[in-house]
């Protein structure tokens, strides 16, 4: 439950986040700039190939190479601000609920402790039993 909560809460933040900005051209003009600041150190290294996966059924529409890699290019330009985004929601949650936590006394916060520590112990015996059956 908590998971699903999670994933909606990352869904509505990209959502607002790809309908109400845009990504600025200053950002990716500046991380290209510093590329060949680092080759002008000596560090030459091979051209990297895009990797990535390709979104669902993309594969099976018939892409060429030349398109796979202008999609991964396109999921690369996104991915740190994706995960920059995910990492400031875990932070908000996490403060979230420790906030939250602090309004209970501390005989409801060690009936919570137990609570968790059961329903851990409860889904570490399914998750046992699945695995022998």
């Amino acid at each position: 439950m908590k998971n699903v909560r999670f994933t909606s809460l990352v869904c509505v933040a990209l959502a607002g986040f790809f309908l109400g900005s845009q990504v600025p051209v200053s950002s990716t003009v500046a991380q290209d700039d510093a590329k060949p600041k680092a080759a002008a150190k000596g560090e030459k290294k091979a051209p990297k190939k895009a990797k990535g996966r390709v979104p669902a059924y993309f594969g099976q529409v018939g892409l060429s190479s030349e398109q796979k890699d202008k999609i991964y290019g396109i999921q690369g330009q996104y991915n740190e601000q994706i995960g920059a985004l995910k990492k400031q929601i875990n932070d908000l949650t996490s403060k979230r609920d420790a906030e939250v936590e602090a309004v209970l006394t501390d005989a409801q916060k060690k009936q919570l402790d137990e609570l968790r520590a059961a329903a851990k112990k409860k889904a570490a015996d399914r998750k046992k039993s699945k695995k022998a059956a």
